[in-house]
């Protein structure tokens, strides 16, 4: 039986033998919006060690050294990746918290039982590198999607509607602009997209590190996600503007937590035009900070109260910040974890 660990901004954490698990709760109002962050994993589908690498894939082991078959583990339509939790001999590597997309169909048709790795904006590590997986310990996980997070069906507690200004909507935040899924009515509702039209969007990815902002319409409500905590590093896709980033840990972060601090690559200014920003939303409207020039950058308020914000907790575990840069960091940024499991 699991006992409870501790509870902050959120999210509860209990322990059991297989590992740390967490739960993190979403209030929200009746026609009000959050930004929601899940800093939780999904549970592994397949663990093991690299044997080899090779242009056919990645191919796995158990501790035994019997190779392993990824293909039977992988469910038609979800999409999965691979992360990397350690080097087999306890090693400490560049290569751990780094993860790789996997080609789902390409996997499930092969004979082989590897991993294909597919290009992706979301790896974090190139396909030419990662032959320097070998002898590294990893997982296959399956993403994050809206149906997962926010619920689908008749049963997910969510406002339908075939009008989409009047059913609950999700919206992910990129450079353009945002990309808006609402919950569509219909003999088993679901979720769609404006760009996509009948298609179903129950399974759009929501990446590692990326938050999105939800947008109740009748009736407040809570819903919760359970996952696992992760307890090692975390490595984050290279930032680009307009992104919603989330912390990889089901604590409190603060901004150096992040890796979003002068020296990984960000732009500082003298004034908030001329600096990356980034805005936390407190329900109703947006808290600015911008990076302001000097010895020593520091993250300001855009009202200039001159105190310096840069290790202050501005993230609350279940939630997201959203970063306006003047150029992309074209560099992973790591995150450590705050606490030891």
């Amino acid at each position: 039986m699991a006992t409870t660990l501790g509870v902050s901004s959120g999210v509860a954490i209990a322990q059991d033998v297989a590992s740390v698990v967490g739960v993190v709760s979403y209030p929200v109002g009746e026609n009000r919006m959050v930004s929601v962050g899940v800093p939780l994993m999904r549970p592994a589908v397949v663990a093991g060690v690299v044997e080899s690498v090779d242009s056919g894939g990645i191919t796995l082991v158990n501790a035994n050294g019997v190779r392993l078959a990824i293909d039977g583990a992988l469910q038609p339509g979800s999409s999965y990746y691979v992360e990397v939790l350690a080097q087999r001999d306890g090693l400490a590597t560049d290569f751990i918290g780094h993860r790789i997309e996997i080609d789902e169909r390409a996997t499930s048709s092969l004979a082989s039982g590897k991993a294909v790795v597919e290009e992706s904006a979301l790896n974090t590590l190139s396909k030419s590198n990662i032959a320097s997986l070998v002898d590294h310990r990893v997982v296959v996980r399956p993403h994050w999607t809206l149906a997962t997070v926010f619920g689908t069906g008749t049963t997910a507690g969510l406002n339908s509607a075939t009008a989409p200004a009047e059913a609950d909507q999700v919206y992910f935040s990129t450079a353009k602009g945002l990309s808006v899924y609402y919950f569509r009515k219909g003999a088993t509702p679901q979720w769609r997209s404006l760009v996509t039209g009948s298609t179903s969007q129950d399974n759009a990815i929501i990446p590692p590190g990326v938050g999105v902002f939800f947008k109740r319409q009748k009736n407040g409500a809570t819903f919760t996600v359970a996952g696992e905590v992760r307890s090692g590093r975390f490595v984050r896709s290279p930032v680009s503007s307009g992104q919603l980033l989330v912390s990889a840990f089901p604590v409190a972060a603060s901004l150096a937590d992040l890796r979003l601090v002068a020296g990984a690559g960000l732009t500082a200014g003298v004034s908030v035009a001329a600096a990356d920003q980034v805005f936390r939303w407190d329900g109703a409207a947006f808290e600015s900070f911008f990076l302001k020039s000097g010895t020593a950058p520091a993250w300001q308020k855009a009202s200039l109260d001159g105190v310096d914000y840069t290790a202050s907790k501005l993230l609350e575990a279940s939630a997201a910040i959203l970063v306006r840069l003047k150029s992309s960091v074209l560099s992973p940024l790591v995150q450590t974890a705050p606490f030891s499991l």
